[in-house]
């Protein structure tokens, strides 16, 4: 098992910036690559390694735009390192996973959503579904259906966002200027999604006084010099 907060780190030092979610995080890059990560403690090592292996190539076109707000797919679920690992066939940025098969298949489908409400946001269409596939794991085939848009995205305005998080709007503006903050365009206005506020929130330190540093001994406190 590898743990989660490694994960996190190596798809940060690729570029990679933390734009939120529900049970998993999700991971985009500047060039349009993303990964979903789980939030469970380890994932396996064969579920990062493929996740490692299945980022899209950042060369490829982007797809057409997203039309549709029914989408169905197809997953396997298999036991891997103790836990039920959940992957789909049609995507290539990463699984999910659960301790029971109901969970990992109540982690599918908010995986799924994760997924698709970024395709949304970003104006790109969903892979064609493929359906009758055969295990690659030795698992079982689930079929996953949801309803999932920009209508399903969490939103608040940039005011909102700004009160959520103690800064002004000014703030807001840089930290989706910066990657910090993800925003997007629906209806005539631009929101700020509350997944990534969510995450800033998650990141900021906890409050609390600061340890005191222990009381120096007779043995450590500097003694006087004799005449």
């Amino acid at each position: 098992m590898v743990k989660r907060r490694e994960v996190v780190r190596f798809f940060r030092q690729n570029g990679f910036k933390n734009e939120g979610g529900t049970n998993h995080d999700k991971f985009r890059h500047p060039d349009g690559r993303r990964t979903v990560i789980e939030r469970h403690s380890e994932i396996s090592n064969q579920q990062f390694e493929v996740m490692e292996k299945n980022r899209p190539d950042s060369n490829s076109p982007p797809p057409p735009k997203e039309t549709s707000m029914k989408h169905v797919y197809e997953f396997e679920v298999f036991l891997d390192e103790g836990r039920y690992t959940v992957w789909p066939f049609d995507f290539e940025c990463g699984g999910t996973s659960g301790a029971t098969f109901r969970e990992a298949c109540e982690m599918a489908v908010d995986w799924l959503k994760t997924v698709v409400e970024d395709y949304a946001m970003h104006d790109e269409a969903t892979p064609e579904p493929t359906f009758d596939n055969e295990p690659r794991y030795g698992g079982r085939i689930i079929t996953v259906a949801i309803d999932a848009g920009l209508e399903t995205i969490p939103r608040m305005t940039a005011a909102e966002a700004a009160r959520a998080l103690g800064v002004s709007p000014s703030r807001v503006s840089h930290m989706i200027r910066d990657g910090l903050l993800e925003s997007f365009k629906y209806g005539h206005n631009t929101w700020v999604t509350g997944y990534s506020v969510e995450a800033r929130l998650r990141e900021r330190p906890r409050a609390g006084r600061p340890k005191r540093k222990p009381a120096a001994s007779a043995e450590d406190r500097p003694q006087a010099l004799e005449a």
